[in-house]
C-alpha cells in the first residue's frame, strides 16, 4: 500500500482500506462488493473499503514521488452490489474544507478489482484498483485493539500535525497544533479487522469545533515506512466529515 504525504514527512498515514476482502455468497443472493482496493490513475491515487454493510469509505491524493498527498475523503453509504457492479450517492470531504453530494459506480470482481467513476464537485474521475494484499493487511482477520493501541505521529485532513495515544481499552487522546480530541474506539462487530470510531472535538483552533464524529479505523504495516493508521469521523448531519492519518 502507498503511504501518505504530510508536512513533517513525506511517507506517513495510511492508504486506508484494507486488505482482501470478504463477501461471500449467501443462497442465491449475488457475490457483494466488500473489502480494500487501491490505486487510481497516473494523476490521482484512490483506496477504497467497502464495509459488509455495503457502506463504501475513499481516500483519494495525487502522487508526490511514491507517497500520496491525501486531498479528500468519500463515504458512501449502503450502495448496491449486484454481483458485478456496484451504485452508491456519496458524500465527498475536501481537505479544504468543502463538501460535496456526489456518486459512485463501478464494476468489480470481487476479491481482485474494482474500477468505476466518481463524481462530485461537478467534476467525474475514473479509477482502477486491484485488491489490497493480504500481507499489507488481513481484512478477515479479527481486529485487536492492541494492535492500534499506543502512541502515533501524524495529521489531521488538512495539514495540521499532532500525535494520537490510544489506550488497551480503546480510549483515544489526540492533539493537532492546540486542537484536543477524544474519542473511543472499539472492534466492528462484523468480526472483520475494522475498528468503530467515535471522536469529540474540542474548540477553535480545531477544524471541526464541538463537534461529534463517528467513523472507522485501521491499521496496516508498510514495510519501506513503519506501521500506518488511519482513522476517519463524519458528522451525524453529515455536514462535515475528516481523517486522521498517522505513523509510529
Amino acid at each position: 500500500m502507498k503511504a501518505m504525504a504530510t508536512p513533517f514527512a513525506m511517507l506517513v498515514a495510511a492508504g486506508l482500506l484494507t486488505a482482501c476482502g470478504g463477501g461471500g455468497d449467501d443462497g442465491n443472493d449475488p457475490v457483494k462488493l466488500e473489502g480494500a482496493y487501491e490505486g487510481g490513475t497516473a494523476q490521482r491515487f484512490v483506496y477504497s473499503l467497502t464495509l459488509e454493510n455495503g457502506d463504501s469509505w475513499m481516500l483519494y491524493g495525487i502522487p508526490v514521488g511514491s507517497a500520496m498527498d491525501v486531498k479528500g475523503l468519500a463515504r458512501a453509504t449502503r450502495g448496491n452490489s449486484d454481483g458485478s457492479r456496484y451504485f452508491a450517492q456519496i458524500r465527498d470531504y475536501s481537505y479544504d474544507g468543502r463538501v460535496s453530494d456526489g456518486s459512485l459506480s463501478g464494476s468489480y470482481v470481487q476479491g481482485q478489482s474494482f474500477r468505476g467513476t466518481t463524481t462530485s464537485f461537478g467534476l467525474t474521475n475514473s479509477f482502477t484498483t486491484e485488491v489490497v494484499k493480504k500481507n499489507d493487511y488481513d481484512y478477515q482477520a479479527p481486529a485487536k485493539l492492541s494492535g492500534i493501541a499506543g502512541t502515533w505521529n501524524g495529521m489531521i485532513l488538512g495539514g495540521d500535525i499532532g500525535q494520537i495515544t490510544i489506550d488497551a481499552a480503546g480510549v483515544l487522546r489526540a492533539s493537532f497544533q492546540g486542537c484536543n480530541v477524544t474519542g473511543q474506539a472499539q472492534s466492528r462487530a462484523s468480526g472483520k479487522n475494522v475498528f468503530d470510531v467515535s471522536l469529540n472535538f474540542g474548540p477553535a483552533p480545531c477544524r471541526l469545533p464541538g463537534l461529534q464524529t463517528t467513523g472507522i479505523a485501521l491499521s496496516f504495516v508498510e514495510p519501506a515506512v513503519g506501521t500506518q493508521l488511519v482513522i476517519t469521523g463524519i458528522t451525524p448531519d453529515g455536514a462535515a466529515g475528516t481523517a486522521l492519518l498517522a505513523l509510529r
